[in-house]
């Protein structure tokens, strides 16, 4: 199957495949390095060819579509959100020493992953709902008195799509006396919230710089937006990195620059590509985009519920069919289940399979998908007549 053709059928992956245009002007960076060498915000320190100020202009346009004002606007781009959580965990390690980890259990792997390299000394994994929404009554539970807290929140969690309640966990910090910084980690949602309508997503200024408590914020490009590599953005406020930056070690180097971005050398070719997916980016459009993913999403959770998949279910907001693994089991034999997650590599957890609908996956595909399923269910309900 060639690769145009087999990518249609990406559907447990939360990617954008949809092929895309790059400038002959952009792929002809490529007959040179460009190295983007610590902080863009000061280019001048950096010795090397760069495009620093094609990557501040993309941090700065994703600030704007997430309200965050070019002057109270630092960041860069990177290779992928891991990175970017990185960021803003080594960020809140530093501004609030001996500090509380918090994050919750359908959190992204790589917060696991930091918290041993950061070596946090006390961590608070906090329970998830079904639907993957941070546990509120565990989070008060576990929460102390004055305790300081990093807590690291999530819009549009990997298997279920689900974006932790901000306003509700910020309240039970704040009820409790907690200095915190916070951290989103908005991989997925990022791209997604502020192309929403207020009715679409009635919560939507608790996921952008409209909420005062953000101290740091990643957004991944390859997700919604469809970069043809792996990329974020990760966003801070100003006062946010200035005072990071009188706690981070200051390392004599080209320039004395003190760099405090965990890459160092970045890709500037990347920043380039980004740049210019960013100054393209229809706002109406994503919109439009957005608003008929999430209704192939509601159709095909209404036709598997109808064929007996009661449980199946999607978030407000989210790009993620759920089918809970004991339904998944229920309906389809084994053999059915790998044949299915085989053609639309599909992906399973411990508890739920999911179901992505990304810009590249059609109307056709998703109707095929719904055949499929309703086909491999009656050849069992037959075999079990019988």
């Amino acid at each position: 199957m060639e690769n145009g053709l087999k990518n249609k059928y990406y559907l447990g992956i939360q990617v954008n495949l949809s092929e895309i245009h790059v400038s002959e002007r952009i792929l002809s960076r490529l007959n040179h390095l460009t190295n983007n060498l610590g902080d863009c915000y000061l280019e001048e320190n950096c010795p090397l060819p760069n495009t620093m100020e094609e990557e501040r202009e993309a941090v700065e346009l994703m600030g704007n579509i997430l309200d965050l004002p070019k002057d109270d606007c630092w960041g860069y781009v990177g290779e992928g959100s891991s990175l970017g959580n990185l960021q803003g965990m080594w960020m809140g390690s530093l501004l609030l020493s001996d500090a509380t980890l918090v994050f919750s259990e359908s959190a992204h792997y790589s917060i696991y992953k930091f918290a041993a390299c950061l070596k946090f000394k006390k961590i608070k994994i906090i329970k998830s709902q079904v639907n993957g929404e941070m546990d509120l009554h565990d989070l008060y539970d576990k929460i102390e008195e004055n305790e300081k807290v990093v807590i690291i929140l999530t819009a549009g969690t990997t298997m279920t799509s689900a974006y932790d309640p901000v306003e509700d966990c910020m309240d039970i910090l704040k009820s409790k006396s907690c200095e915190f910084y916070f951290h989103l980690d908005a991989a997925l949602g990022g791209m997604i919230i502020p192309f929403l309508s207020q009715e679409q997503f009635p919560s939507k200024n608790d996921f952008t710089f409209r909420n005062k408590d953000i101290s740091s914020m990643t957004v991944s490009m390859h997700k919604v937006l469809g970069s043809p590599m792996p990329a974020n953005i990760f966003l801070a406020r100003q006062q946010v990195v200035k005072d990071f930056k009188n706690k981070a070690n200051s390392i004599s180097y080209f320039n004395n620059m003190n760099d405090i971005t965990v890459y160092g050398s970045r890709d500037g070719f990347r920043a380039t590509v980004i740049c210019e997916l960013m100054k393209d980016l229809d706002a109406t459009l994503m919109k439009n985009r957005l608003t008929a993913n999430i209704g192939k999403v509601e159709k095909i959770v209404f036709e598997l519920q109808c064929m007996g998949v009661e449980n199946a279910f999607s978030q407000q907001g989210g790009l993620a069919v759920v089918i809970p693994l004991h339904s998944f089991n229920e309906v389809l034999t084994e053999e059915q289940q790998f044949w299915l997650q085989k053609k639309y590599s599909l992906i399973k957890s411990s508890t739920v399979v999911h179901i992505y609908i990304m810009d590249h996956v059609s109307d056709s595909i998703c109707d095929e998908l719904i055949s499929d399923f309703k086909m491999l269910k009656e050849q069992n309900d037959y075999v079990e007549v019988v």
